[in-house]
């Protein structure tokens, strides 16, 4: 049976448990986002505080959490600056220990990201992101191998290194690491004009984890299925053949709170449609 779940990301504006509350009634399995994560954290909850509510959600909800997506932003940056580097992987082992907590098999994390700087060539930039996130896989690796837990790193949005799933398996292939996949962002790919039913085809051994969501091909909007532009049945078709066994997790947003509930009934239709 092909596996599909959805984000708590739609119910970002509420608590955890008022999210998992909502999505239980339409899905089962479930990423929690990082905006949940990071909300926890504020609330100075330790990683075994947070293991102890989803524990709690998951038995009462009977739901499986699929993937965490790990807090991002001030992360990536922090990945990409040798001071600052071990701070960063010290903030994602946290979360590795979360999802080995919580029984997740998949932790999501970004590339390591920063904006240009002034006067560096563009080549030497690609070339300066692709050994950070080398060095940053190569420490994770070592750390992750006895949890069970592997780590998905999603193809980014921005047209740089990791734009590109290919980025990602290169690493992965030529440093031997067993514990790293790909998390296939299909608007990211949408934007980048990348074709995603192809990537799924050429990569698929490598991907491990889902985002899904339509786009216009410009913005990354976080749009469900079949509302933007992206050749859905190609895609659905694609994974039905080279991924089955990896959850197809939906990663959407309302145009606002408001439209949330209505958002994840018209997901359960479109997938209802998509995969009858």
């Amino acid at each position: 049976m092909f596996k599909v779940g959805i984000d708590t990301r739609i119910f970002k504006h509420l608590r955890l448990d008022e999210a998992i509350c909502k999505i239980s009634r339409v899905f089962t399995i479930v990423e929690i986002c990082a905006t949940h994560v990071k909300r926890l954290e504020r609330e100075c909850m330790t990683i075994g505080d947070i293991a102890n509510i989803v524990n709690r959600l998951r038995k009462d909800y009977n739901i499986e959490v699929a993937q965490v997506h790990a807090p991002y932003g001030d992360i990536d940056e922090m990945l990409t600056d040798p001071e600052h580097r071990d701070e960063g992987i010290a903030r994602l082992l946290r979360y590795v220990e979360l999802c080995h907590m919580i029984e997740c098999p998949v932790l999501v994390m970004h590339v390591p990201y920063r904006e240009p700087m002034r006067g560096e060539r563009y080549v030497e930039y690609i070339s300066y992101l692709e050994d950070c996130t080398r060095k940053v896989m190569r420490k994770l690796e070592k750390h992750v191998r006895d949890l069970g837990v592997k780590i998905a790193l999603e193809n980014r949005l921005e047209k740089t290194f990791g734009s590109r799933v290919e980025d990602i398996v290169k690493i992965i292939c030529e440093e031997g690491l067993e514990n790293f996949g790909v998390c296939l962002d299909t608007g990211h790919a949408n934007v980048n004009k990348i074709d995603i039913a192809d990537t799924i085809r050429r990569f698929n051994r490598y991907i491990i984890a889902t985002h899904v969501h339509d786009n216009d091909g410009v913005q990354d909007r976080h749009m469900p299925p079949l509302t933007g532009c992206i050749n859905w049945r190609d895609v659905v078709n694609s994974f039905k053949c080279y991924c089955p066994d990896v959850p197809f997790i939906l990663e959407v947003e309302a145009l606002s709170d408001k439209c949330s509930d209505n958002v994840l009934e018209l997901c359960r239709i479109i997938i209802s449609e998509l995969f009858r």
